[in-house]
């Protein structure tokens, strides 16, 4: 495990390196897509949901960005979003609604 120093403006503190789990990103998806981290989101999903993780890994290593779907005129879903829930769908996800409030 690597500690890293956050300073807040008052005082440093040291946490678990929040870009450990990118490495773990295979460089293929590092080269098509550009990655970010927020809350050690990745390390939770490489760890916790490993299955699912191998599913984004599939879909989106099979993602192709068109310039056609991209400047396709509005409408109820884009073709990427029909695209992605289709793939996700065959893998068997399901849609799912959250409250936040």
């Amino acid at each position: 495990m690597s500690l890293v120093p956050l300073y807040d403006g008052s005082a440093f503190y040291f946490c678990v390196d929040p870009f450990m789990a990118l490495s773990d990103i295979p460089k293929a998806l590092h080269k098509k897509f550009e990655i970010h981290e927020w809350r050690h989101a990745s390390a939770i999903l490489i760890n916790d949901y490993a299955s699912e993780w191998a599913d984004v890994q599939d879909v989106l290593s099979r993602f192709r960005l068109k310039k056609t779907d991209v400047i396709a005129p509005g409408g109820r879903k884009s073709a990427i979003s029909e695209w992605m829930d289709k793939e996700l769908t065959a893998k068997g996800w399901v849609e799912k609604k959250f409250d936040p409030a």
